[in-house]
């Protein structure tokens, strides 16, 4: 009789530890797209043109945005990396390449390798 009571008090004791908490994972979605809302404003605010900017491939502060050039009037297809709210790296912008590379594999490897 005590075995009958004990395995479904065990069962739902890992029924319950197995559950995710849908709450906690909505509002961490939550905060995720706010964050990336955010990084995608200073982005914007760091190019020419900031209505005609497109943004692929982003992850978290790290992705790629095309935008068009002000003086040759032609997409751009870049990489991005928002260091803070007041340092926004553009690949062949700010910073040459090598250095962009070096920052893009220290602040970006989790996400694109």
């Amino acid at each position: 009789m005590k075995k009958l009571i004990i395995l479904p008090l065990v069962a739902l004791i890992l029924l319950g530890c197995s559950q995710p908490n849908t709450q906690q994972e909505a509002d961490s979605k939550i905060l995720q797209d706010e964050d990336l809302k955010k990084f995608r404003e200073m982005v914007r605010n760091a190019l020419p043109n900031s209505d005609l900017v497109q943004f692929h491939q982003q992850e978290g502060e790290c992705g790629e945005v095309s935008f068009r050039d002000k003086s040759t009037n032609e997409m751009k297809h870049r990489r991005f990396i928002v260091v803070n709210k007041n340092i926004v790296l553009i690949e062949r912008r700010q910073v040459d390449q090598e250095y962009f590379d070096l920052s893009w594999r220290n602040a970006c490897r989790d996400y694109f390798g």
